[in-house]
């Protein structure tokens, strides 16, 4: 059976003519029918059990090639009585967020002593790339560092966590801390010296 529908009203009318006579081999859809015409009565069972019956009678014609398309043309014919396509348009995909990653901080590692350029680099190789990832590091992290990289005992010995320790505590206080503005101290009014006293004229005294 061609799987393709056809595309003007009359062959699909002819279609849904078709696949209502193959229909007639099925008990389900010759009940369906029946209860349909019931309701269009008013007779038979309650609302409620009705829906439950048809619903029932859906399920089981699901699984019959030709009540699928039967469905699909009787879709298919409303959609060209509606003046839209046979097939709806796939929708659109969805734009995908673009992820930003922001570049991971990276620390000078040679500034530890003990550790060469090709030592920082092949611990950047491993994903270790701060002085704090370093002054985390627990026993545990030491031996598998040591293990991987060939160290020995190098970084107790050479006290990589704690000269990590430092200079991540020193890193993080590069930045100066933001001072509160100090309010301009206010000029005082300047009094006039005090002008001096005019002489006065003394009247002599007859003797």
């Amino acid at each position: 059976m061609n799987s393709e529908l056809p595309r003007s009203a009359d062959a699909l009318l002819a279609e849904r003519e078709r696949l209502e006579q193959e229909l007639q081999s099925s008990e389900d859809w010759l009940e369906l029918l029946h209860l349909k015409s019931r309701k269009d009565r008013g007779e038979g069972m309650s609302a409620v059990n009705s829906a439950r019956l048809e619903m029932v009678l859906l399920d089981s014609l699901a699984a019959n090639p030709d009540f699928v398309r039967y469905k699909a043309v009787c879709v298919a014919l409303e959609r060209l009585i509606r003046g839209l396509p046979n097939t709806p348009p796939a929708p659109r995909p969805a734009p995908k967020a673009e992820i930003v990653q922001l570049p991971a901080a990276i620390d000078d590692l040679t500034l530890i002593r003990g550790i060469g350029a090709s030592m920082a680099r092949r611990l950047n190789d491993a994903g270790v790339t701060t002085f704090a990832q370093i002054a985390e590091w627990r026993a545990a992290d030491v031996r598998n560092f040591s293990t991987e990289l060939g160290l020995a005992k190098q970084i107790y010995t050479q006290n990589w966590i704690e000269q990590a320790a430092v200079l991540a505590n020193s890193a993080g206080a590069t930045a100066a801390p933001i001072k509160p503005p100090v309010a301009e101290p206010v000029p005082r009014a300047v009094q006039p010296p005090p002008q001096p006293a005019s002489p006065q004229f003394v009247q002599p005294v007859a003797v």
